[in-house]
């Protein structure tokens, strides 16, 4: 009941804000989790054959990694350090292909703490984070392992909310000397992988991950595949340009290849041609007027059919029609012979005041 009363009131001087962190810090713990552990190795940049979890009583579970399944060693298999621990390890280092050791510790030996930067500040956190932890606890710099990760960011007043987690060296010299006596290297210290709920840190770390780092930790085959993607990539635009070109190489020969008009036609003077031949032709108005005051009363139009300088037309009493039609102006017989029925008349050309004229 006490305890009760003593977990509520803890609760009630809680800031919604800081419960709001808690509830994000476990969710992203989760997440880390899922991740494989080769996956967060490689990000860190190194490789490890061995892995190695400090349990909390002291005592260190070793095994081959296993980076495909991310199996961690069993903790019932855990040996305390010494000579049979040595050994253990002297037997993994005969099978495992390089002579690396990963080693996770439980989160409750580091030293966790929240500190707000200025998100401008972010280049330069590693070592304010490190000056500082060097002035909070009793020990020489070179015993002080540390490294830091961004939990939050707040983008009104533009601060990070960074964990930092710092574990004293002394905490884990006797492991230290168990690997370093099997002739085996400690590449990486990890936080709560033994326990679960993994912290996104390398403790021995001494710069921050690179895209540079992670490239150089991957497998060959996915070195040549991002290499193969990244020349496609680059080689794109100029493909493009190229076929743009061969494109307009075809138009341009097909365009070559096609017939061109004269160059009469084109000039000048050959429209201009055109422009006199039309202004001196009789406009149509003109041509029905003298039909209509040449034709007998009583003929009958049928047909009308005006090409050029040919009129061709058709009706009732043609004869008769072609006889009143000798006297017009704008009318001459067309050479040749029309169809029953029809008469076929050539038009005279205008005079250049534009008078009638005669035929040329």
């Amino acid at each position: 009941m006490v305890a009760q009363e003593s977990k509520h009131e803890a609760l009630a001087g809680t800031s919604l804000a800081e419960r709001a962190r808690e509830a994000l810090g476990w969710w992203r713990d989760e997440l880390a989790a899922m991740v494989p552990n080769a996956l967060r190795a490689r990000k860190a940049g190194r490789r490890a054959a061995i892995d190695c979890v400090l349990l909390p009583d002291g005592r260190a579970a070793v095994a081959l990694a296993e980076p495909r399944k991310g199996a961690l060693p069993d903790p019932a298999e855990a040996l305390a350090s010494g000579p049979t621990l040595v050994a253990r390890l002297r037997a993994l280092a005969e099978l495992a292909p390089e002579r690396t050791v990963r080693l996770s510790v439980p989160r409750d030996l580091c030293f966790m703490r929240r500190t707000r930067l200025p998100a401008r500040a972010l280049g330069h956190a590693g070592a304010i984070l490190r000056h500082e932890a060097e002035g909070l606890m009793p020990f020489a710099p070179a015993e002080i392992l540390g490294d830091w990760y961004v939990e939050t960011e707040d983008t009104d007043a533009r601060e990070l909310n960074i964990v930092h987690v710092v574990l004293a060296r002394p905490r884990i010299r006797a492991l230290e000397e168990a690997i370093a006596e099997a002739g085996l290297t400690l590449v990486r210290i990890g936080v709560g992988h033994g326990e679960g709920r993994p912290v996104p840190v390398d403790l021995l770390s001494v710069d921050d991950p690179s895209l540079l780092a992670g490239v150089a930790a991957l497998s060959p085959f996915a070195k040549l595949a991002g290499g193969a993607a990244l020349l496609i990539l680059l080689a794109t635009p100029f493909l493009a340009i190229g076929q743009q070109e061969a494109e307009l190489d075809a138009l341009r020969a097909a365009r070559a290849a096609s017939p061109k008009p004269a160059v009469a036609a084109l000039s000048a003077g050959a429209v201009a041609d055109f422009l006199d031949a039309r202004a001196l032709r009789p406009p149509v108005a003109q041509v029905l007027d003298d039909l209509a005051r040449t034709l007998p009363r009583d003929a009958v139009l049928s047909d009308l059919k005006l090409e050029g300088d040919r009129l061709t037309i058709g009706l009732q009493g043609a004869e008769r029609a072609r006889a009143a039609l000798r006297d017009s102006a704008l009318l001459a017989p067309a050479p040749g012979d029309a169809a029953p029925g029809q008469l076929a008349f050539t038009l005279r050309a205008l005079d250049a005041s534009g008078g009638e004229g005669s035929q040329p």
